[in-house]
């Protein structure tokens, strides 16, 4: 019996990306509207924020990425959709907040992550070997 790991059970399940995909997408939404205490740049406070933005979009596309993609040989428009939908989400939810600030940085990471996330699935497609059907 073949050993399955976290990944490949996601993977393979559009069910169940689809379900983790719209809490991943909540959770952004909601972490980009909660108040955060001041950072303190001597720690890498900055770093950290822009590594979580890189990271989370990177789960986020990969995840939506599961769910709208069903070949290997082009890209569904619904997925370009979605992921050019979700980019600067966090951005635009900030800019009317008085105690958030929307950034350039912050969306240059979402771009970074977002198309990183697209890219993992297709090299795992790919080291995998397997189209789902």
């Amino acid at each position: 019996m073949a050993k399955l790991s976290l990944i490949s059970i996601i993977h393979y399940n559009r069910r169940l990306a689809f379900k983790l995909a719209l809490i991943t997408t909540a959770i952004i939404i909601i972490t980009s509207i909660i108040p955060i205490p001041g950072i303190d740049n001597s720690y890498g406070g900055e770093k950290l924020f822009s590594i979580s933005h890189y990271t989370s979009y990177l789960i986020l596309s990969y995840l939506w990425t599961i769910v709208l993609q069903h070949s290997v040989n082009s890209v569904n428009p619904r997925l370009l959709l979605i992921i050019l939908a979700t980019i600067p989400l966090t951005e635009v939810v900030q800019i009317p907040l008085p105690y958030r600030c929307a950034c350039l940085e912050d969306l240059v990471f979402n771009v970074l992550g977002a198309t990183s996330g697209v890219l993992l699935y297709f090299l795992i497609e790919k080291l995998w070997g397997k189209s789902r059907t």
